[in-house]
């Protein structure tokens, strides 16, 4: 494929996950007699997404490529004495990008695969460097193209990947340093960023793989100190219970090994916000969808005890649910500086003075 063929291919796949979004949303509101025939072009629509999807990833070549062929190096060669010397210049040069700001896969999203020796060497390295830094680490977990990269980029200045065209794959990590006039503040000094590949993704979709999304939703909740859980519409459809019956399994078997964890919900593309009747009615749907997948995920991890989500993870609507308006509002339209609001609203609640307490590595 020449080069001049990539852009084409990108405005093809805006355009197939603009139709794709539509679609979906009209089979949310449609009745039942129309549903079969709108859920099927849904699939045929996601058949050439993915396929689309796969033939620019093919040509796309980053850094994550490159880290990963290192990994494999590095774990291939750690028992060999003779690779020693290079092994730790790899590790180190692994953690000098980390720290001058490039993301780290920590799995690999097309291979499900964690080169744990990798990541424990590269965070080894970057804990003698910083003499055992306390560490604050935030996770987000969604719908793919739904806001989450957006969401994190605006919070923090990061560039994670936001086309439609270049779908994240696996799980991508941040590390910023915090100033040091907010050391004793805040309660550490360094922040770690975890941006994941969105859950229900076409290609997982088309795959049938519905195991990797339970994946992916323990595994970042379990490693972070508090995750936002993004839902990128307004109404409470298939996908948003879908995801959060994938956060009470997470949660739940988090509670059987004594892990605690904080999560704030984002409900974005809400289109008036300051409704309060309206986000008070969102408040309660939501909660009563908790409580159900609740019992649901209760009773496929076998226990007995929890029924409702406040057994689980005790949540304040007022902190721990947010609406938030479109960044967007028309296509030739500025940013919502409503949007810009909420994210600065956001970001103070998150670290608050002596809330959420950082874990040491």
């Amino acid at each position: 494929m020449a080069t001049r063929e990539i852009p084409p291919l990108v405005k093809r796949i805006d355009e197939l996950n603009t139709s794709l979004q539509k679609l979906k949303s009209a089979n949310r509101q449609a009745s039942f007699s129309e549903r079969g025939e709108l859920q099927i072009e849904i699939k045929e629509l996601q058949k050439q997404l993915v396929k689309e999807s796969e033939q620019v990833n093919a040509k796309n070549i980053s850094c994550e490529h490159f880290f990963r062929e290192l990994g494999q190096w590095y774990e291939a060669n750690l028992r060999d004495e003779k690779f020693r010397e290079r092994n730790e210049l790899l590790v180190k040069m692994a953690s000098n990008l980390l720290l001058a700001g490039y993301p780290l896969e920590i799995l690999d999203g097309e291979n499900v695969y964690i080169p744990i020796k990798w990541i424990s060497g590269v965070f080894r390295n970057i804990a003698s460097k910083l003499n055992n830094p306390r560490i604050f680490v935030l996770s987000i977990i969604g719908t793919q193209s739904n806001g989450k990269s957006t969401l994190l980029n605006s919070m923090f200045g990061v560039k994670f990947p936001v086309r439609a065209a270049r779908f994240m794959r696996g799980v991508y990590l941040q590390l910023l340093e915090v100033n040091v006039e907010f050391h004793k503040q805040l309660g550490f000094e360094y922040l770690l960023i975890i941006d994941t590949e969105g859950l229900h993704s076409p290609h997982r979709t088309v795959l049938n793989d519905k195991t990797f999304d339970n994946l992916i939703a323990t595994l970042t909740m379990c490693i972070g100190d508090l995750t936002l859980l993004n839902i990128g519409q307004e109404t409470i459809g298939p996908d948003m219970i879908g995801i959060l019956q994938i956060v009470v399994h997470a949660l739940i078997r988090m509670k059987k090994v004594d892990l605690v964890s904080n999560c704030r919900i984002i409900q974005q593309r809400v289109s008036d916000i300051a409704a309060a009747a309206n986000n008070k009615t969102n408040m309660t749907k939501i909660k009563d969808v908790l409580n159900k997948v609740t019992r649901i995920a209760a009773a496929e991890e076998r226990v007995d005890h929890i029924q409702d989500f406040s057994d689980v993870f005790p949540l304040a609507e007022e902190d721990d649910l947010q609406f938030f308006p479109c960044l967007w509002t028309g296509l030739m339209s500025p940013p919502n500086s409503g949007y810009s609001d909420k994210i600065h609203a956001l970001k103070d609640a998150i670290f608050k003075p002596k809330v959420n307490q950082p874990v040491t590595t």
